[in-house]
């Protein structure tokens, strides 16, 4: 029934998208463009949030949220490779790291998308919204795990994360609790750039011969039709799991 449910909300989704659907912005955080504001907007968005409890209003089904995994290609050709914000650190595979939800979805479902007056889509769009999505080593993923930026800041990009946790609540119309407010407020206010910091990629061919995609596939098999010679570890389409003798080349 769940998975049902999943392939209907994802479908509603998918049309609603097509139709230029999608859910409206808080009207003081929409007069701006956050990606090129000072810290005044910044600050200003971050007013306009409505400052609230997080409250679980409802009961949080995962058949609500369904995540696709074909994103992670779209994060890997959006930065040249796969990229850590939090550490300033390019992976050569997805092995190591994790997809991070800037907002978590527990965070959001507490901050209102528990709400009877949303449609099932708005839940859907949010989980696969890349505005809200990194890659993360695992561990740093784990020693956040639900915590806001009440409670948690990462060791890098500490305004560019503080400037998307807004975006996105904006975005989504999601309140805010008085001790997050409170924190996002004090690092904002010591902000001089919102701008993520990407240090220089030590593969700058990661994504050379890339045409057929990155993948996932479930076997050599599979690469082997859209790469016929495999890959080496500098390819987004490379798994440690393919490399069995670890020599950095799969399914060769």
């Amino acid at each position: 029934m769940a998975t049902i449910r999943a392939s209907l909300v994802l479908g509603l989704l998918t049309a609603l998208l097509s139709q230029g659907c999608a859910p409206s912005m808080n009207a003081n955080y929409a007069k701006e463009s956050i990606t090129e504001s000072s810290r005044d907007r910044v600050l200003r968005a971050l007013d306009g949030l409505s400052v609230a409890p997080e409250l679980q209003r409802c009961a949080r089904d995962r058949a609500d949220y369904p995540f696709s995994f074909s994103l992670e290609n779209t994060l890997i050709l959006r930065y040249g490779g796969i990229y850590d914000p939090y550490e300033l650190r390019w992976y050569d595979s997805r092995d190591s790291v994790d997809i991070e939800h800037i907002v978590g979805i527990r965070e959001a479902h507490a901050s209102g998308l528990c709400s009877d007056t949303l449609g099932l889509y708005i839940p859907a769009r949010f989980v696969n919204d890349t505005l809200n999505l990194v890659f993360v080593n695992r561990s740093i993923n784990r020693s956040k795990g639900g915590k806001d930026a009440g409670e948690w800041w990462p060791p890098h990009n500490q305004c560019w994360f503080a400037r998307q946790i807004v975006e996105v609540r904006n975005a989504y119309q999601l309140s805010v609790d008085p001790i997050e407010k409170d924190s996002l407020a004090e690092k904002i206010n010591a902000c001089d750039s919102f701008e993520m910091e990407i240090t220089p990629t030590p593969h700058p061919n990661f994504l050379t011969d890339s045409t057929a995609g990155c993948g996932p596939f479930a076997n050599c098999t599979e690469l082997r039709k859209a790469y016929p010679n495999g890959v080496s570890h500098h390819h987004c389409a490379y798994e440690t799991r393919l490399d069995a003798n670890r020599d950095g080349w799969i399914c060769g």
